[in-house]
């Protein structure tokens, strides 16, 4: 959202930021809220898009009324306009074959809520690969919780109780809270593979290992396509997708390791 905004700024634009809650301030109560201002151009990140049953007739509203739309990291939907996302099933096949090559056998998955889009493709992914390597899946391994550090504490506390060695995340924070849970456990640590690649991960202890997606580049395509479609040009209605990238660093290891400590 950062580098949207100043990429936007950039050229001239001003970038409004609503925050969507399902109780409080629902996607169409901020779409008629923006409008009201004069908002003719709206940029949809982890909306109703995102979700799997999630209605998409307020995007059909917006259309029929002539607003610019893009939409980010969701499924694609039947409306001609720029879709740009991260593959987050190829994200955790990298993650659960780095953790395989390692020797775990035993994975488990520290997710959000499974009717999100992000999560099914994490899944999918994951379930993809031990099939390949002729892994059976733990019952109760791929644990639903929010994704903050309390619910990655919590998600973790339960692989560890089903005897996992490693896990991967549906974001950084729930990968630090499974580390966090790891860490003052007592027994042997779960080597974590987190989502995301944002600044903190580098400064953890461990370091940890995580599949960044690329912001810029995403950021710079989002920010294109938008200004593409509120100036007339249809050149960017198409489906995008980036592939995230693994970045291996102190909260993978071999099953039973001691956990490295950072580099400096």
């Amino acid at each position: 959202v950062h580098a949207i905004s100043s990429e936007l700024g950039r050229r001239g634009y001003f970038a409004q930021i609503a925050l969507a809650d399902a109780d409080l301030m629902t996607e169409e109560r901020c779409i008629d809220e923006l409008t009201r201002t004069g908002v003719r151009g709206f940029v949809f990140i982890g909306g109703r898009h995102a979700q799997l049953d999630g209605a998409v007739e307020h995007y059909r509203r917006l259309a029929a009324d002539g607003a610019a739309m893009v939409f980010v990291n969701g499924r694609p939907v039947d409306i001609d306009v720029p879709q740009i996302s991260c593959d987050e099933e190829a994200g955790a096949r990298m993650a659960t074959r780095h953790l395989i090559v390692l020797g775990h056998s035993r994975i488990g998955c520290l997710l959000g809520p499974r009717g999100f889009i992000p999560t099914s493709r994490f899944i999918e992914g994951y379930r993809s690969v031990l099939a390949d390597h002729g892994l059976d899946e733990l019952p109760g391994s791929v644990v639903e919780v929010p994704f903050t550090l309390a619910g990655g504490r919590a998600g973790a506390a339960r692989l560890l109780e089903l005897g996992c060695t490693a896990a991967i995340a549906g974001n950084d924070l729930m990968a630090l809270g499974g580390l966090q849970a790891s860490l003052n456990g007592g027994g042997s640590p779960l080597s974590v593979v987190g989502y995301d690649g944002t600044n903190f991960t580098s400064h953890t202890n461990p370091p940890l290992t995580t599949l960044r997606q690329p912001f810029e580049e995403m950021s710079h395509l989002i920010t294109e396509a938008i200004v593409a479609e509120m100036t007339g040009s249809t050149r960017y209605r198409d489906r995008f997708v980036f592939e995230p990238r693994l970045i291996v660093r102190g909260s993978t290891t071999r099953p039973r390791d001691a956990f490295t400590a950072p580099t400096r």
